[in-house]
């Protein structure tokens, strides 16, 4: 095609060939260390706060809450940028992506209290087009369950780039499996290869 638009005379160059293919050895995952080791700022709010509120620009956010009474219905989160999963009492109870448009699962709370986590994923910034001035990180607006806003959250930043690895409390893959049998390996932890 572009050929046929060359200036007479000219021709492109033959194709190169493709690039070779190699292959890396088996990574052994020796330690972990469970998500809550690298909360180094836990933040109070009655309301939910974005990344940009707590002055982080890429990483993780973790929201936390204790619900106090038992409900069955949908949770929503308005607005999820850009990717979360949904955690109760532990257990993963489903996931949001923004690409997808995702913004409601459903929630069974049979016992109280009950743990409600959120660990959002910030996977990149608009750099182009109308949505640059409007690219808030985390969940920028509410999280409800059957309509009702959820207040009184503990919120911790997460931009792992700074974390400081070498201080966490990584132990043997035996606490990993302990967690593999009882939670289908969902918990977020950290590995240490």
């Amino acid at each position: 095609m572009i050929q046929k638009y060359l200036p007479q005379g000219e021709t492109l160059p033959d194709i190169p060939a493709p690039n070779k293919t190699i292959s890396f050895p088996a990574v052994t995952l020796t330690e972990t260390a469970a998500l809550s080791e690298s909360f180094t700022k836990r933040v109070k709010s009655d309301k939910i706060l974005i990344m940009e509120d707590l002055g982080q620009d890429f990483g993780y956010i973790h929201y936390e809450t204790t619900l106090k009474e038992c409900v069955k219905g949908t949770l929503q989160i308005k607005d999820v940028r850009d990717y979360a999963v949904v955690l109760l009492n532990g257990e993963q109870i489903g996931s949001f992506d923004r690409r997808h448009r995702q913004s409601k699962i459903d929630i069974d709370v049979e016992t109280v209290p009950a743990k409600l986590e959120i660990l959002v994923e910030n996977v990149g910034r608009v750099n182009y087009g109308p949505d640059i001035l409007n690219n808030h990180k985390g969940i920028t607006e509410k999280v409800t369950i059957n309509d009702q806003e959820i207040n009184g959250w503990i919120i911790s930043p997460l931009p792992l780039y700074k974390a400081k690895v070498g201080s966490y409390k990584f132990s043997g893959l035996n606490f990993f499996n302990k967690l593999t049998d009882r939670h289908e390996g969902i918990l977020p932890v950290l590995h240490l290869i």
